[in-house]
């Protein structure tokens, strides 16, 4: 797979012309992995292009755990836990598990899956952030993964990096459904960062008056 590198230059400029014209030349090529070993399916899926990752999967690229996750493919997901158990617990060059990259993209289904092929709730990301999968789906808004995360018992109160809890990532983003399912699951209203705000101080500074409403409801 000589071309490899252009492949993932190209996936990477979210040139879907070069990307259509090098897998005219070479249909391996989907299955492209860059020099860290993340493939071309995994970046363009991170990088927000989804148009290029369907056409790799559409053109036969071999997904692995992670893009498996990040893509929802229920079908490569469950072949991918099947072929190495191991794989439940891997982390990727960047740091997350399957887990954390289903719950950042929204993918309850393959968060289901893996959670019943045994993925770590609780496990934390290997970079500064140190969130675990529920950090993580309360920061990007998915309230059906963190709803699925709270039934199969994830801690709604964790800590992660900067000593940001759940809460605290929803009310900075301005997640209003989701910090609402959080208060109601019981949240911790009072808990501080590391930078000693709470989740109200949070919302108040990033301007989200609606969850500001939300939250000073549920203190009174």
């Amino acid at each position: 797979m000589e071309k490899a590198p252009d492949m993932i230059a190209a996936v990477r400029a979210q040139d879907v012309r070069a990307v259509k014209r090098l897998l005219a030349e070479d249909a391996t090529l989907a299955s492209a992995c860059s020099e860290q070993g993340e493939s071309a399916v995994l970046l363009a899926i991170q990088g927000g292009a989804g148009e290029i990752a369907e056409l790799l999967i559409e053109r036969g690229a071999a997904l692995d755990v992670f893009s498996a996750a990040a893509a929802g493919h229920l079908a490569a997901l469950e072949r991918a836990c099947a072929a190495d158990r191991a794989a439940m617990g891997a982390y990727s060059t960047r740091g997350w598990t399957a887990l954390h990259l289903a719950a950042f993209f929204g993918r309850a289904d393959a968060a289901r899956l893996l959670i019943e092929r045994g993925a770590a709730l609780e496990a934390p990301s290997r970079n500064p952030s140190a969130h675990r999968p529920l950090h993580v789906a309360a920061a990007r808004g998915h309230r059906a993964v963190a709803e699925l995360l709270l039934e199969r018992g994830a801690d709604l109160n964790a800590p992660a990096g900067g000593g940001w809890a759940p809460l605290h990532l929803a009310a900075g983003a301005g997640h209003e459904e989701l910090a609402a399912l959080l208060i109601e699951r019981g949240a911790n209203l009072a808990a501080r960062e590391d930078q000693g705000r709470t989740p109200l101080e949070i919302a108040e500074e990033a301007g989200h008056r609606k969850l500001v409403a939300i939250i000073r409801r549920a203190l009174r």
